[in-house]
Order: structure tokens, then C-alpha cells, then sequence
């Protein structure tokens, strides 16, 4: 992963960008009253099937590109 400005991503972006991962644990930690917080975590990653760049909602917030290298 990258910054759209070519740069590489610091921790504090990478923790940034990887919200979606750790809300639905959260809420599962909670109790099963908050499953539906987990659905929250989910949303970000299917807008990348409708972007042009196919980027998800986390990482159009924090503004980084997914590379495959070579």
C-alpha cells in the first residue's frame, strides 16, 4: 500500500485505513446487541466494486492505493 502520492503508508495511516477490520470485532466483543455495528465494517469494502480506481471507502479516507508489486 501507498499514498496516492507514491509515498509509503506510516503506521498511523495503516491504523487509519484498517477500521473496517477491527469495528465488527469490537462490536462482537460488546455482545450480540451490537451485531449490527458489525454491518458498518462491511459497507466501506463493497464500494469498491462502483469506484473507478477500485478503492474501498477506508482507503479513499485515507487517501492510499493498493500495488501489487511486480
Amino acid at each position: 500500500m501507498v499514498r496516492e502520492s507514491g509515498r509509503a503508508l506510516g503506521v498511523p495511516t495503516a491504523i487509519y485505513r484498517a477500521w473496517p477490520c477491527w469495528v465488527p470485532e469490537a462490536a462482537t466483543l460488546l455482545g450480540p446487541q451490537f451485531g449490527i455495528i458489525g454491518l458498518v465494517g462491511v459497507i466501506p469494502c463493497i464500494v469498491v466494486a462502483f469506484t473507478a480506481k477500485k478503492q474501498g471507502l477506508h482507503d479513499m479516507m485515507a487517501k492510499c492505493l493498493v500495488v501489487r508489486a511486480g
